[in-house]
């Protein structure tokens, strides 16, 4: 990103597309009064403008671009206009079908009414995860997705090919909790095949807030299921503005409550994809510090904004692990504006956030000097460097047993299985706001570490999938339609 200065304003240069033919077109970002406004211009379809961020956090949050270093290129990318990709697959995305039980209008997915069948048969689905492992060596994360991936009947086989040939370690299922609710078996049988994290899309605990998925009338079969499988639960509720942005902190509580299973909640902002009416975008557009600054006021302080940091704040922790275990960690370098998170701490039910527990800001400048003098040319700075990072360390744990099962299970030992009994306790909140052609940013697309891995083996980050991508994918790869082929599973159908 580039800045220029325009009328005592500073701007930021960078790369969009137009919303209405989708060509790469220049593009500003500029703040006025709260926000933070994209503005760019297509030749035949006139201007634009979108908010993009609050201009409140939008300077500290960039600061993290400092981690985000514009290295070399790292496999063969496939995104028109990012020629040359910062990040590598942290998390691949595998579509396993179209078909979907549920027609929720803000899927991105546009899932079972494409009248188009996309379901690649298991052979191909074999050649697609052999191509992530030899493309992408140190990724060890899979998400299936769809469309619903539970209503393949030879899903269990996909992931044991996954398990067993491509030796990946974090399968995952995106998923509505429908066939997990009512057949326990199918649950039962994915567990056995290597699925350890069912990524639950799961909108409110309400009728108003879940009208669409109505999953919250099921949830509780859901649970009880995966806690007798031994499959933990991520919750992943889309949010729009006025619809059930009111509910974030009762979701929250809700999963601190079933900590238990529910692992983590990842929030993700609505965005204009599919079949979203466009002119509602004003009205519900709703990004990552508005997310924040409502966790913060109805938490009641709680949970405040200043415990949300951008997800890229963590390389330097991954980077002081690299230097401790001597090997190399994915890096987590996505665009500030992509993702922010934080940790809760549970115990009986009462949450106790990261501030409490630790200084942030003090860890992450303890990690940067750390990997400094751990790479010192002075021999005897360089040996004593680990010492000096673990005797600092309680200037930074505010919890004497959290800062003693980080030094003894990981920096000490290099132990990472032995931190579960900690994980136990923790629920980490996080927010990933997937852009739309209205905020379309290339320089974000560039840092993207989701990643789509297609049929004619490519890699795609997930915003340019969605936006450019899909449709003409799901049309090379499909078969002939079959009509009642989808089997209706879900409420109202």
């Amino acid at each position: 990103m580039k800045r220029r200065t325009k009328k005592g304003t500073d701007a930021i240069k960078t790369t969009s597309v137009c919303p209405t033919c989708m060509k790469t077109i220049p593009a500003t970002l500029a703040k006025k009064g709260e926000k933070v406004i994209m503005g760019k211009k297509c030749k035949e379809h006139g201007k634009f403008k979108e908010v993009v961020y609050n201009s409140n956090r939008f300077d500290e949050d960039l600061k993290y671009l400092k981690y985000v270093k514009n290295g070399k290129k790292r496999t063969d990318f496939s995104c028109d206009g990012c020629p040359k990709h910062i990040t590598e697959t942290c998390l691949a995305i595998i579509d396993v079908t179209n078909r979907c039980n549920l027609r929720c209008s803000y899927c991105f997915a546009n899932a079972a009414v494409s009248k188009r069948l996309y379901e690649p048969d298991l052979k191909t689905m074999k050649e697609i995860i052999d191509f992530l492992r030899k493309s992408q060596p140190r990724n060890n994360a899979i998400l299936f997705s769809g469309g619903e991936p539970t209503l393949r009947e030879d899903f269990p086989d996909i992931l044991r090919y996954a398990r067993d040939v491509g030796k990946f370690e974090c399968l995952m299922v995106a998923t509505n909790g429908y066939r997990i609710a009512n057949d326990v078996k199918y649950l039962k049988k994915m567990q056995d095949s290597g699925l350890g994290i069912i990524y639950l899309s799961f909108d409110g605990l309400t009728d108003e807030t879940n009208k669409e998925k109505k999953n919250h009338n099921i949830v509780d079969k859901i649970m009880k299921n995966c806690r007798k499988c031994g499959v933990a639960i991520v919750l992943v509720p889309a949010i729009i503005k006025g619809v059930n942005n009111h509910e974030i902190w009762d979701i929250i509580k809700f999963g601190a409550k079933n900590n238990d299973v529910v692992k983590c909640i990842n929030f993700q902002p609505i965005g204009f994809i599919g079949r979203m009416d466009p002119k509602e975008r004003e009205k519900m557009r709703y990004n990552i510090p508005d997310l924040i600054n409502d966790i913060d006021k109805q938490s009641n302080g709680n949970l405040t904004k200043d415990d949300f940091y951008p997800i890229t704040a963590g390389i330097p922790f991954e980077l002081a692990l690299e230097k401790i275990t001597k090997k190399e960690i994915i890096r987590f370098s996505m665009h500030p504006m992509c993702g922010s998170a934080t940790y809760v701490y549970i115990d009986n039910d009462k949450i106790t956030p990261l501030s409490e527990i630790m200084n942030v800001k003090k860890f992450i400048k303890l990690c940067d000097g750390y990997k400094k003098e751990s790479e010192e040319k002075d021999f005897i700075k360089r040996k004593t460097s680990k010492l000096r990072f673990i005797a600092e360390l309680k200037d930074v744990f505010k919890d004497e047993k959290i800062l003693k099962t980080l030094i003894l299970n990981l920096i000490l030992k290099v132990d990472f299985n032995s931190l579960a009994e900690l994980h136990q306790h923790l629920l980490f909140i996080s927010a990933m706001h997937f852009m739309d052609p209205y905020n379309f940013d290339f320089e974000r697309l560039k840092r993207c570490g989701v990643h789509y891995i297609t049929p004619d083996k490519k890699t795609i980050p997930f915003c340019a999938y969605n936006n450019m991508y899909r449709e003409k994918i799901e049309k090379k790869f499909s078969m002939r339609f079959e009509k009642g082929y989808i089997k209706p599973m879900g409420p109202g159908l």
